[in-house]
């Protein structure tokens, strides 16, 4: 009777992190296939599938050549309900696989010393789903770094600490021989379970932190727009105030120009022009979307006493995404503007050229001579010390997501920013 219930509890242990093992899988598979072709019940009906013959194989056989093929087959069966080359999938599958088999010796050779009888079929099961877990989420991040912006460190870390505290719980546990069967199950099931739920918890956060910026560089637009439509009207003001005294203007004109009064008749021209033009509006490149943004992220700079030069020559239309330029854009002027303020001499230089499908971006500023550099990166100088390095981290990685390059020097007090984009028309 002894017996069967360990085999029971054996079965058991194994059973759960199979299935929490799967589950890592189709987040992997999730990742690195976005396009899924099957759909959800189907996908359930598989990943079931996968986790009933491979514990079968397991339990029927106890051979490590049949459990390893049962696995690859199975995961390359699981991989046809992805978008993706064949040979992609096979080197993804081979990789997964080898990393899995790779946590199961390490589990091994973690309790290479135990001798404590039992409980070790109950343990070393958990610690290697743990170590994968660990990897999948490292794998995880780094994939995502190549498409989003970087969540804070201190959720990476909480992430991937999550299944070393899970694993040193269970070594202490089984070492100490204090604990039976029922207790070891129940605190190895509930240490998996946490950290499933955890990974569920995780989702969550992903996903309302990037709605979160989304939703931000989404009211920064607005009001983007917002400015834009002010200045627009403003115009329209300006324009028919003029049209109503334009006769009155003519005349004024016209008498000047008959008494040779050429010095005045020019300076009238320019308070006409003066008048004509919002003191509001920077940029006039005929782009909506660029005069918006750019208009809006100047506003106020003439109260701070700081000259903005620009130098804009796009079209109407190009086909970069208007939310990576935002960040790209928005991040850029704003240190620049913070490092400007700081200085006797105020002023901002912006260029952005469009020619021969490529958007160069140039944005120079002075600043006061400090400066910080974190292993070659370069840092603002915000108050907040979780804020530094973050926005020239998400114009980088929008500049690599539009496959561009970008450059950040400083000549004689003087901060550069060089952006090259390629292809947006």
């Amino acid at each position: 009777m002894g017996r069967m219930t360990d085999m029971s509890f054996d079965f058991f242990i194994n059973l759960v992190t199979n299935v929490f093992r799967a589950y890592l899988y189709f987040r992997l598979f999730k990742v690195y296939f976005s396009k899924r072709l099957t759909g959800g019940k189907t996908t359930l009906l598989l990943y079931t599938v996968f986790v009933c013959a491979t514990q079968m194989v397991y339990y029927i056989f106890h051979k490590p050549a049949f459990t390893i093929t049962t696995n690859i087959l199975m995961l390359i069966a699981l991989s046809f309900c992805y978008s993706s080359g064949v040979f992609k999938k096979l080197l993804m599958v081979s990789i997964w696989y080898i990393i899995n088999m790779g946590c199961d010796i390490a589990a091994v050779y973690l309790l290479g010393d135990y001798n404590g009888g039992s409980n070790y079929n109950l343990t070393a099961p958990c610690i290697s789903v743990m170590f994968f877990s660990g990897i999948e989420f490292a794998l995880e991040k780094h994939a995502k770094e190549k498409s989003r912006n970087e969540l804070p460190t201190s959720i990476w870390w909480a992430l991937i600490l999550s299944p070393i505290m899970s694993i040193i719980v269970m070594i202490i546990m089984l070492y100490s021989g204090t604990c039976g069967r029922v207790v070891m199950v129940t605190s190895n099931i509930s240490l998996v379970v946490i950290n499933l739920l955890f990974i569920f918890l995780y989702n969550h956060f992903v996903e309302t932190y990037y709605e979160m910026y989304e939703n931000m560089v989404y009211r920064e637009r607005a009001k983007s727009y917002a400015t834009q439509l002010s200045v627009l009207v403003e115009n329209d003001k300006r324009i028919k105030s003029y049209r109503h005294d334009l006769k009155n203007h003519l005349i004024e004109i016209r008498n000047l120009a008959e008494r040779n009064e050429t010095k005045t008749l020019l300076d009238y021209i320019d308070s006409m022009g003066s008048y004509v033009s919002s003191p509001h509006e920077y940029c006039k490149s005929g782009n909506q979307d660029i005069d918006g943004m750019l208009n809006y992220l100047l506003s106020g700079v003439e109260e701070k006493g700081i000259k903005a030069e620009l130098k804009i020559s796009v079209p109407h239309k190009m086909k970069f995404s208007l939310f990576d330029l935002n960040v790209i854009m928005g991040n850029l002027i704003n240190n620049a503007l913070e490092a400007a303020s700081k200085c006797e001499d105020k002023w901002i230089s912006i260029d952005m050229i469009y020619e021969k499908e490529l958007l160069f971006i140039q944005i120079r500023n002075p600043f006061d001579g400090r400066i910080k550099k974190v292993d070659g990166e370069f840092m603002t100088t915000k108050r907040l010390e979780g804020e530094h390095g973050i926005g020239l981290r998400n114009v980088k990685r929008a500049v690599k997501k539009n496959g561009g390059t970008i450059s950040v020097d400083t000549i004689n007090r003087v901060f550069i920013s060089k952006v090259m984009l390629y292809g947006g028309l």
